[in-house]
């Protein structure tokens, strides 16, 4: 196993926090609806869930919130420096395809369709260290 792979981040521990991210992607759309009845719409509640899910692996160390409670994070695969809100964008975009976005993951370096258009890894938090 070269060095690069032991590094990249585990199928389940990714999906894991996708599923966090998307819990709290939800959380924020209601609690925007809850938060201001009757003068917001769902317009606004939609952008914030769409923010969170398309920017938040451009947060701090390229790690959303689901990330950062499983240890994992995304990285730029030309710099090795944290993802940055475009290529969070970018590879977040793709997920519009659902699980022919994922399928990708089975691949050989763990990458999903969203990761080789941003040009993304996800890796462990031991490789940040």
């Amino acid at each position: 196993m070269s060095t690069e792979e032991r590094y990249l981040a585990g199928r389940g521990v990714r999906l894991g926090a996708q599923i966090i991210d998307a819990i709290i992607a939800c959380l924020i759309y209601g609690l925007t609806l809850m938060l201001a009845p009757g003068w917001i719409d769902d317009g606004l509640a939609i952008i914030g869930f769409l923010a969170y899910y398309l920017l938040a692996d451009g947060l701090s160390n390229g790690q959303s919130l689901g990330k950062r409670l499983l240890d994992i994070s995304v990285i730029d695969d030309d710099t090795g420096r944290p993802c940055d809100y475009a290529k969070s964008f970018l590879r977040n975009a793709t997920q519009v395809v659902g699980i022919f976005d994922w399928l990708w993951i089975f691949g050989a370096k763990r990458k999903r369709l969203g990761d080789m258009l941003a040009r993304t890894s996800v890796v462990t938090g031991m490789a940040r260290r």
